[in-house]
Protein backbone atom coordinates (compact mmCIF):
# COMPACT_ATOMS: atom_id res chain seq x y z
CA UNK A 1 0.00 0.00 0.00
CA UNK A 2 2.96 2.66 0.56
CA UNK A 3 3.39 2.44 -3.44
CA UNK A 4 -0.23 3.55 -3.74
CA UNK A 5 0.47 6.13 -1.57
CA UNK A 6 3.50 7.48 -3.07
CA UNK A 7 1.58 7.35 -6.23
CA UNK A 8 -1.00 9.37 -4.84
CA UNK A 9 1.45 12.16 -3.65
CA UNK A 10 3.43 12.49 -6.79
CA UNK A 11 -0.13 13.17 -8.15
CA UNK A 12 -1.45 15.19 -5.98
CA UNK A 13 2.31 17.12 -5.68
CA UNK A 14 2.44 17.17 -9.66
CA UNK A 15 -1.37 18.99 -9.70
CA UNK A 16 0.09 21.66 -7.36
CA UNK A 17 2.90 22.76 -10.06
CA UNK A 18 0.67 22.70 -13.04
CA UNK A 19 0.88 26.45 -12.85
CA UNK A 20 4.64 26.00 -13.71
CA UNK A 21 4.14 24.71 -16.89
CA UNK A 22 4.80 27.52 -19.17
CA UNK A 23 6.18 25.51 -22.44
CA UNK A 24 4.20 24.16 -25.32
CA UNK A 25 1.37 21.65 -24.38
CA UNK A 26 -0.84 19.69 -26.31
CA UNK A 27 -3.51 17.66 -24.28
CA UNK A 28 -5.02 14.47 -25.60
CA UNK A 29 -8.19 13.04 -24.10
CA UNK A 30 -10.37 9.88 -25.04
CA UNK A 31 -14.07 10.85 -24.77
CA UNK A 32 -14.78 7.27 -23.63
CA UNK A 33 -12.07 7.55 -20.74
CA UNK A 34 -13.31 7.44 -17.42
CA UNK A 35 -14.78 10.83 -15.52
CA UNK A 36 -11.71 11.40 -13.40
CA UNK A 37 -9.25 11.49 -16.36
CA UNK A 38 -12.06 13.49 -18.39
CA UNK A 39 -11.53 16.08 -15.43
CA UNK A 40 -8.01 15.64 -15.37
CA UNK A 41 -7.74 17.05 -19.19
CA UNK A 42 -9.53 19.86 -18.32
CA UNK A 43 -7.75 21.31 -15.16
CA UNK A 44 -4.42 20.20 -17.05
CA UNK A 45 -5.45 22.61 -19.83
CA UNK A 46 -6.74 25.13 -17.27
CA UNK A 47 -3.99 25.90 -15.07
CA UNK A 48 -0.73 25.52 -17.08
CA UNK A 49 0.32 28.80 -18.12
CA UNK A 50 1.38 27.46 -21.84
CA UNK A 51 0.59 30.36 -24.42
CA UNK A 52 0.65 27.19 -26.98
CA UNK A 53 -1.74 24.72 -25.69
CA UNK A 54 -4.70 22.55 -26.88
CA UNK A 55 -6.88 20.00 -25.40
CA UNK A 56 -7.85 17.43 -28.16
CA UNK A 57 -10.79 14.86 -27.71
CA UNK A 58 -10.65 11.79 -29.37
CA UNK A 59 -14.57 10.92 -29.54
CA UNK A 60 -14.03 6.89 -30.11
CA UNK A 61 -11.18 6.77 -27.61
CA UNK A 62 -10.96 5.44 -24.18
CA UNK A 63 -7.70 5.77 -21.91
CA UNK A 64 -4.95 4.23 -24.11
CA UNK A 65 -5.43 6.47 -27.27
CA UNK A 66 -2.31 5.63 -28.70
CA UNK A 67 -3.68 1.70 -29.40
CA UNK A 68 -7.68 2.91 -29.52
CA UNK A 69 -9.13 3.49 -32.60
CA UNK A 70 -8.26 6.74 -33.72
CA UNK A 71 -4.52 5.85 -33.01
CA UNK A 72 -3.45 7.11 -36.32
CA UNK A 73 -5.35 10.75 -35.82
CA UNK A 74 -3.37 10.82 -32.97
CA UNK A 75 -0.46 10.60 -34.01
CA UNK A 76 -1.60 13.09 -36.76
CA UNK A 77 -2.49 15.81 -33.99
CA UNK A 78 0.83 15.31 -32.31
CA UNK A 79 2.90 15.87 -35.46
CA UNK A 80 0.64 18.88 -36.73
CA UNK A 81 0.85 20.30 -33.03
CA UNK A 82 4.96 20.03 -33.05
CA UNK A 83 5.39 21.18 -37.02
CA UNK A 84 3.22 24.06 -35.87
CA UNK A 85 5.56 25.40 -32.79
CA UNK A 86 8.81 27.32 -33.50
CA UNK A 87 11.56 25.80 -32.64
Amino acid sequence: MSFLDELQSFIDDTGDRLHAIKDPALILQGAKDAALYKESAIRIHDEILSEEKELKWYGESGHIITLDQERQQVCEDVKDFLLKLDW
